[in-house]
């Protein structure tokens, strides 16, 4: 993390003076509510609560290294901004995107 970014939320400060963090959600993954929070729950900063469940897939599947949301190609997901007693029940998808490069042998 640079200087210029939050010490909070991590994002880029253009406008330092002028920055407010997105609200914190925390999202959890599996076939029931229960199963879900017994994996692990993600806190993350985000703008609602479809984009916490995109930032928390990702981390989920680079931080276990299993990328299991990718492979299976989809995930029951838990969502709910962070105090609130109501969790969200989504389904997100997740694909692995190809990367080619090439250099003068």
């Amino acid at each position: 993390m640079s200087n210029l970014d939050c010490p909070n939320c991590g994002r880029f400060l253009i406008y330092p003076d002028t920055h407010k963090c997105n609200p914190r959600w925390e999202v959890c993954f599996g076939p029931t509510i229960e199963e879900a929070i017994d994996y692990g729950v993600h806190t993350v900063y985000a703008f609602d609560l479809v984009d916490a469940t995109e930032e928390a897939a990702e981390q989920d599947d680079s931080d276990s290294g299993e990328y299991s949301i990718v492979r299976n190609g989809e995930s029951k997901a838990w969502a709910r901004k962070l105090g609130d007693t109501e969790w969200h029940e989504l389904i997100v998808y997740g694909e692995s995107v190809p990367r080619y490069t090439a250099h003068e042998s």
